[in-house]
């Protein structure tokens, strides 16, 4: 009779878990969450002091202060590092039911659409080490904060394209989009002239910001002119766009027109950033070569210089270069547990080369050559979403890191 319940209560978990996975996690996440605050209320040494505030905030507090907090600097240590790995791998289950129910294809145009949000965010965290944006406003853009926050943003306005495209007739939603950029404009407008200090150590004039937000809108008019609806990726675009565009302004600003804050006296290089891509670019070639060649004889190769591997490599070969340059000749330091520990044995940063390379590799086979029967069809959004987070994971601290050092901070 006993084993008869126990039989029933398993079958009653595994129905409920089918039927509602969502549930399930949610209620581990805040029974979690709970754990932890009661544990930091009344065993604070233990769960506060000893493990949440040494392993999770005081990095990110001496990310953002520069400087070590105690004996903890900003570098990222194997709890947090092992942590953000297990959220990333749950995120993109998630991600992925989010996608499917939603019926958003991962394709070109879907890759093309987050890709200002990409870059943006990468330049955003570089302007951070700049010192543009004032505290509380500068964790935000403190990884791996900034990977939420820009992820969540992304996730809401696919929502929101999805909306106005599948609901809402082409004008409406043009209607609307127009009065989300005006509040945007107004909002910049306000906090230029009355709370500029709170937020920002520089920002640009608001006439340019309205300009900025009409060229950003031009893709919208594009899909209005020429097409039956308002597409989401557009939607998408072109608000990322308008990210990618005021980033870059405040990088060239600052590179060409004079800097903000404390940094007058900072010195910029500029010939680094294109050490950095030539290297990041021959490397790819390198690679793109090798499998053109091999090909006749093994023909599973060829898939290595298809165009999302080649943007995979290089992604990644850009984060190797700019590691390698800012290591061996700016005097920079790698932050993440397994880098330091393969620089540190190897006795040179030029081992991220054949790191780089063969975590691609394998990742590459398995998708593209050694289960590729296994995720065709039902599982191809799987595949998509995980060389996204692939190429998110190089290119977006390759960025981060090139542009940094192109400023001088």
């Amino acid at each position: 009779m006993l084993k008869s319940k126990r039989v029933m209560c398993i079958r009653g978990f595994k129905e409920f878990y089918v039927c509602h996975p969502v549930k399930l996690w949610l209620i581990a996440a805040l029974l979690l969450i709970s754990i932890f605050v009661v544990g930091s209320i009344f065993w604070r040494e233990v769960f506060w002091d000893n493990f949440i505030w040494r392993y999770y905030v005081a990095p990110i507090v001496a990310d953002v202060d520069r400087n070590s907090t105690g004996d903890i600097s900003g570098d990222y240590n194997i709890v947090n590092t092992v942590t953000y790995g297990l959220i990333l791998a749950l995120s993109l289950f998630y991600i992925l039911k989010f996608l499917k129910r939603y019926n958003i294809k991962i394709d070109k145009k879907f890759m093309f659409a987050i890709f200002p949000f990409i870059v943006s965010g990468s330049i955003a965290r570089a302007l951070a080490d700049a010192s543009l944006f004032r505290e509380p406003l500068m964790y935000l853009f403190i990884a791996p904060v900034i990977y939420l926050f820009i992820g969540v943003f992304v996730i809401i306005l696919l929502i929101l394209g999805t909306f106005l495209e599948r609901m809402l007739e082409k004008k409406d939603a043009v209607r609307i989009l127009g009065c989300l950029y005006f509040t945007l404009g107004a909002i910049y407008v306000l906090i230029y002239f009355f709370q500029q200090d709170l937020f920002f150590r520089f920002m640009m004039h608001p006439v340019l910001f309205i300009l900025i937000i009409a060229f950003s809108f031009v893709p919208i008019i594009f899909d209005y002119k020429n097409k039956e609806d308002i597409a989401t990726n557009t939607t998408v675009f072109s608000i990322g766009l308008l990210f990618l565009s005021c980033s870059t302004y405040f990088t060239c600003h600052w590179l060409f027109i004079e800097r903000w804050g404390n940094r007058i006296n900072v010195n910029t290089y500029l010939t680094a950033g294109a050490y950095i891509f030539f290297i990041a670019f021959f490397s790819t070639f390198l690679v793109f070569i090798v499998a053109k060649l091999l090909r006749n004889k093994r023909p599973s190769v060829s898939v290595y210089a298809s165009g999302i591997s080649t943007m995979l490599f290089f992604a990644h070969f850009l984060d190797a270069s700019a590691t390698y340059f800012g290591i061996e000749y700016l005097a920079y330091s790698e932050k993440h547990v397994l880098p330091t520990y393969l620089i540190g044995a190897a006795g040179n940063a030029v081992i991220m080369f054949p790191l780089k390379f063969l975590i691609v590799a394998l990742i590459i086979y398995l998708l593209d050559i050694r289960y590729k029967k296994e995720f065709e069809n039902e599982q191809e959004r799987l595949v998509g979403l995980v060389k996204i987070a692939v190429l998110i994971l190089g290119i977006a601290p390759g960025i981060r890191d090139t542009v940094r050092m192109m400023m001088g901070v």
